[in-house]
Parts: C-alpha cells; sequence; structure tokens
C-alpha cells in the first residue's frame, strides 16, 4: 500500500506540470485556456489546503497564496467570459438595434480588458516567483511525519473536513429564507464542493469505486451551484451596465434581459435541489472519517 505522501504528491506534481503547459494556452489565446488554467490552479491550492497537513506548513502557506492571486485574476476573466457569452446568445432573441448592439460591446470590453490584465500579471516578477517555487516543491517536496503513514490510514480523514464543510453549508442554506444569503452559503458550497471532488481524484486507490461514486455526485452538485452562480452574476451585472451606462436604450434592454434571467433562477435552484439529493444519497461517504 502506497504511503499519503506517495499517492498525494504523484497528483501534485500531474497538477503543476498542467499548469505550466496551460500557461501557453492562455497567452496564445487557446480557446478555453483561461478556463483550463484557472482550474488547475484552483485545483492545486485547493489540494495544497486539504492535504497541507502532510507538509511544512511555512513552505506551503506561500504557494497557495500566490495560486490564490493567479487563481481570482484568471477568475475574473473567466467570469467575463461566461457573461459575455451568456448575454450574447440571449441577445440572439432580442430586435436588432443600437442599444443591443452597445449591450454586446460593452461586456466585449470588459472581456477584452480582464484577458489583459491576466496577460500582464503572467508576465510579472510575481508569476515568475511562484512558477520557480512550485518547480521547487514538486522536485524536493517538504513532507512532515504524516505523510510517511499508510495512504489508507491518512487521507479519508483530511479529506473529511471538506466534505463536512459541503454538508454543513447546504444544510445551513436550507433553512435561510433570504435569497441573498442563500447565494452567499450556496457560493461557498461550492467552493467546498471543489476542494472535495479534488481530495477525492488520489483516494481512488483507497476508496476504490466508492470514491468515483460520490465524484461523480459532487461535480451534480457543483455544476448545479455553478449555474446558478452564473446567473446571480449575470443579473448583477446586467443591473451595473443599466445603472452606469448612461443610455435609456441599454437600460431597457437590460431589463429585459434581467427579467429572463430571473426566470432562469427557478430552474437553477430546481437543479441545486435534485442534486443536492443525489450526493446525500450517494455511497461512500460515511468512509470519510
Amino acid at each position: 500500500m502506497s504511503t499519503a505522501g506517495e499517492l498525494v504528491l504523484a497528483h501534485l506534481r500531474e497538477q503543476v506540470r498542467t499548469l505550466r503547459d496551460q500557461e501557453a494556452l492562455v497567452r496564445h489565446d487557446r480557446p478555453g485556456g483561461v478556463h483550463r488554467m484557472r482550474v488547475t490552479t484552483r485545483r492545486l491550492r485547493s489540494d495544497l489546503t486539504t492535504f497541507g497537513p502532510l507538509f511544512t506548513s511555512s513552505e506551503v502557506r506561500p504557494l497557495r497564496r500566490g495560486l490564490r492571486r493567479l487563481g481570482r485574476r484568471l477568475g475574473r476573466a473567466r467570469d467575463a467570459e461566461v457573461l459575455h457569452e451568456r448575454v450574447r446568445h440571449v441577445l440572439h432573441d432580442e430586435p436588432p438595434g443600437e442599444a443591443t448592439a452597445r449591450v454586446e460591446d460593452l461586456l466585449a470590453a470588459d472581456r477584452r480588458a480582464a484577458r489583459a490584465r491576466v496577460l500582464a500579471d503572467l508576465d510579472g516578477a510575481r508569476h515568475v516567483r511562484l512558477t520557480r517555487a512550485l518547480a521547487a516543491f514538486a522536485a524536493a517536496p517538504p513532507t512532515r511525519r504524516r505523510a510517511d503513514r499508510p495512504a489508507e490510514a491518512e487521507l479519508p480523514g483530511l479529506v473529511a473536513r471538506s466534505y463536512a464543510e459541503v454538508l454543513t453549508l447546504m444544510d445551513d442554506a436550507q433553512g435561510v429564507q433570504d435569497a441573498d444569503g442563500r447565494d452567499r452559503l450556496w457560493h461557498e458550497a461550492r467552493k467546498a464542493t471543489k476542494r472535495t471532488r479534488y481530495a477525492l481524484e488520489p483516494l481512488t486507490a483507497v476508496l476504490g469505486p466508492d470514491a468515483t461514486v460520490l465524484s461523480a455526485a459532487l461535480q451534480t452538485l457543483q455544476d448545479a451551484l455553478g449555474g446558478h452562480h452564473d446567473v446571480v452574476a449575470t443579473r448583477a451585472r446586467l443591473r451595473h451596465l443599466a445603472a452606469s451606462a448612461g443610455d435609456p436604450g441599454v437600460a431597457f434592454v437590460c431589463g429585459r434581459l434581467d427579467a429572463r434571467q430571473e426566470r432562469e433562477l427557478v430552474r437553477t435552484e430546481q437543479d441545486v435541489a435534485a442534486a443536492w439529493a443525489h450526493v446525500r444519497a450517494a455511497p461512500g461517504w460515511e468512509r470519510l472519517r
């Protein structure tokens, strides 16, 4: 049986290599490049958090901070991409006109600006330091004694903390009547769901098929919560555009689009409820202790 360190390090090293390769996709503006690099950045930071007790904290903490900054920048660029695509799709059903074209132009400008900020960060000294630090970590990981314990004895308990956070946040959200308060809890639950799902990947050798089934259920929940978040973010941006554009026509178009997104919100709430029931019924969670 492999040790906890062996399983986790093999996984982390693969993520470091993937992050390096995906940076080239972003620089060359390849379709999906920002999305892929953001996912890998967040996955790597998440795994360093979940499996942090296996490593010297003073070595891991700066890596997590650097990945957090990078993930936020990539996240803003990806959010601008998603918003532009979502609104452009629904604009096809709107009457053509100057105001409709201006809405799309404003969102396209947001997208270009967000991408420019990502490229500036990738060219900066801070990113160079992060890249070198990740390579050094992968080459000579600062492990602690816990990393030498059998994976079966050590890893499930670490993943259980993230899974318990998902349960707590989703259960708390069910008792919140205020939509904004519930949305905040769902947003945090989505992040905890990602952390748990990412951490389950190296546990396949320990938990077997249960890890795969539980991961699939968590993926469904993550997708449902993500769809809900996209609608909430789209509505917020449309309202901001309506208020700040200084153009009654733009405000009118944004208002129509916002009303359509409000109807979409009901469907996403139903998706979240169904996905949550699926997670609670999935086998395997009782072994995360």
